[in-house]
């Protein structure tokens, strides 16, 4: 478990503070741990935007009191002089206060800047630290990730709060050093305003901590809302946007959505209003009867006229801790993420990420590492799936059910099946993208709950249906196959040419360095054929990297039928050697493949060569003239009831 999360949650239950207060305890002690020089500066930044109207105070109550002597005195008289002295003293201090202002927020803002990317870097090895993905298709985990990127958090970020800290801590010293001031005339008064000042400021940041919580708790609502509004500002659905007038609907739902979300947050603020006035009515009401001590006080000859000055200003800068502003919704919810982040790396460490089985890299998990000549002495080389189940989470039936399947090393591998056959969870199970609820899967006759997650990963290269586009350079959407020789132009190359890409790149703006997204200045768009080749370059970028199992999830669905099969053709020659799964839609792709196997209900129907199938006459020999039939002009004969969505493959 993360120490930082522990050292969290024992805090909590030790101190009973709330989560806004908790989220600003952890802010304060995570600063010295980014910077120590900046932490250190800002607390002597803030000590003395503290002491300073102290200061003033006393030499503004000096001033006062040295005038009368000085107007009897005269001008040039030792009592004008220290007049004099006085003034400039306090001339000084109200500069130092103008000038010390914009020093801390630089230095604030500094150094929020550097927390932020501390808690962001966190934020990303946390969600990261999971072998699978199961907990990025969890809603809670993902309401979990949102308020740690401050959804939810009214949109203040961390670095919004370390500036916030430094403009409001120094009211809460300021109070306490005036309500010292008080003390020192009477211990009373001091004693009581600052009680009064300090319940008055408990009540008004309550009602901000629990529109906090109720913000929080609406996160759903939230992501949705700003999904909403995304949908309306970036480039990818711009055009059916547009085509579909759907500009004013957005609009609306957004509307609709937010405040859904901040229906609760009013409610609560309405809820407070009570209270809220008490405490108002209790300070102006300590207040005034502070204001008329000191007055009579004075009045009485009990103080100075320098003593009485100071007074009515200690008065009124002990009020300083209750004053709201904008800077505490900061402060409050801006540090709310702090925790957040904290209690993701709790949840996450170990890599328990998710609910969709058992999850990969668990603590105390054996581990093994694969021999460099990536065979276990006991097996065949290849890859087994053993009575393997799987379901995910609120699914009503298992997608793969005691699936039993061997992939010979070195050989190529079709698999075909009606939608939701379970191909592509296969897949995820065999890059442990997921964990199988009962059975196993080997590798060369070693288990991979076995193995390092990262040595197996280095011999897999997977391109899914969704494969990424990244927004970088040609460079990196290719070498991402295999960082370690991103570098090496010839490989780069190699791998474009092989995909029927290189002439592409090589003719865009600024060659291999172009960034292929037009939201960059310099870049250049691709077609969707395009950008699936360069998709296939990176698989095989990967391979020639080292990777010994090609995965290829309907990689080529923008290709028309021939491009499709001529790239397979040349594809699966290139890579002969290595263990190759094809999963794809079309026959004419499919039977290029040395094995063929057909899903159904999750479990292995069919497997055998194409010749082996059609012979076979049962399932593949159906879907495959279906399909055929399009393109010779053929009928095919009418369906069996409960075929049709089965056809479809």
């Amino acid at each position: 478990m993360n120490a930082g999360a522990l050292d969290a949650r024992r805090l909590r239950h030790c101190l009973r503070v709330s989560p806004a207060t908790l989220g600003q305890l952890h802010l304060m002690a995570l600063l010295p741990r980014v910077s120590g020089q900046l932490a250190a500066a800002l607390g002597v930044l803030v000590a003395v935007t503290a002491a300073l109207p102290l200061v003033f105070t006393l030499a503004s109550g000096a001033l006062v009191g040295s005038i009368p002597g000085a107007v009897r005195a005269g001008a040039g008289s030792p009592e004008a002089e220290a007049a004099l002295g006085v003034l400039a003293l306090t001339a000084a201090v109200f500069v130092l206060q103008r000038l010390i202002g914009p020093i801390r927020g630089i230095v604030a803002a500094q150094l929020g800047l550097l927390v932020e990317q501390h808690l962001e870097a966190r934020l990303m090895c946390a969600v990261c630290t999971p072998v699978g993905i199961a907990h990025l298709e969890d809603p809670a985990m993902l309401d979990r990730i949102a308020q740690a990127q401050e959804v939810g958090t009214a949109g203040w970020k961390p670095a919004e709060a370390v500036t916030a800290l430094a403009n409001v801590a120094p009211l809460w010293l300021q109070s306490v050093g005036f309500a010292l001031m008080l003390g020192s005339f009477q211990w009373w008064l001091g004693a009581g305003t600052l009680a009064v000042q300090v319940y008055a400021a408990r009540i008004h940041r309550r009602e901000y901590l629990r529109t906090v919580k109720v913000q929080a708790g609406s996160t759903t609502l939230l992501r949705r809302a700003s999904y909403l509004r995304d949908l309306a500002l970036i480039p990818a659905p711009a055009k059916e946007v547009r085509l579909f007038g759907l500009a004013r609907w957005l609009s609306a739902r957004f509307a609709a959505e937010w405040a859904g979300a901040m229906r609760g947050v009013w409610r609560e603020r309405a809820h407070g209003a009570r209270a809220r006035s008490v405490a108002v009515a209790l300070d102006m009401a300590t207040y005034g009867a502070a204001l008329a001590y000191a007055g009579w006080a004075g009045v009485q000859g009990m103080v100075s006229l320098a003593t009485l000055a100071v007074l009515v200003s200690a008065i009124n800068g002990a009020r300083a801790i209750q004053s709201l502003s904008a800077d505490d919704m900061r402060l409050e919810w801006g540090a709310a993420a702090v925790p957040a982040v904290l209690e993701l790396e709790r949840l996450l460490a170990g890599g328990n990420g998710g609910n969709a089985g058992r999850s990969p890299g668990s603590a105390g998990e054996p581990r093994r590492r694969l021999d460099g000549n990536r065979q276990a002495a006991s097996a065949a080389p290849g890859i087994r799936f053993e009575g393997v189940t799987f379901r995910y989470p609120d699914a009503k039936r298992e997608t793969l059910a005691g699936l039993t399947l061997e992939i010979p090393a070195g050989r190529s591998l079709a698999i075909v099946g009606a939608n939701g056959a379970g191909k592509t969870t296969l897949i995820k199970l065999l890059c442990r993208l997921y964990e199988p609820q009962a059975g196993r899967i080997t590798v060369d006759g070693v288990s991979l709950a076995e193995t390092e997650p990262a040595v197996w990963r280095r011999r897999v290269a997977a391109i899914f249906q969704d494969f990424v586009q990244y927004p970088l350079p040609a460079r990196d959407n290719v070498g991402f196959g295999a960082l370690e020789h991103a570098r090496d132009m010839a490989r780069l190359e190699a791998a474009a040419r092989a995909a029927g890409t290189l002439d592409v790149i090589q003719q865009l703006p600024a060659g291999w360095d172009t960034v292929l997204s037009r939201e960059f200045t310099g870049g250049a768009e691709l077609s969707g054929g395009q950008w699936q080749r360069v998709a296939l370059a990176r698989a095989l970028f990967a391979a020639n990297g080292g990777a010994d199992v090609l995965i290829l999830d309907e990689p080529t669905a923008s290709l028309d039928v021939r491009a499709e099969a001529a790239l397979y053709e040349s594809f699966l020659e290139i890579t002969r050697e290595i263990t190759t799964i094809l999963i794809s839609h079309r026959f004419s792709t499919v039977r290029l493949a040395q094995h063929i196997c057909v899903l159904e209900d999750g479990r292995v129907a069919e497997r055998g060569t194409h010749d082996e199938l059609m012979a076979l006459r049962g399932r593949y020999a159906e879907l495959f003239a279906l399909q055929a039939a399009r393109f010779v002009g053929d009928q095919p004969p009418a369906p069996e009831p409960g075929q049709c969505a089965q056809a479809a493959v």
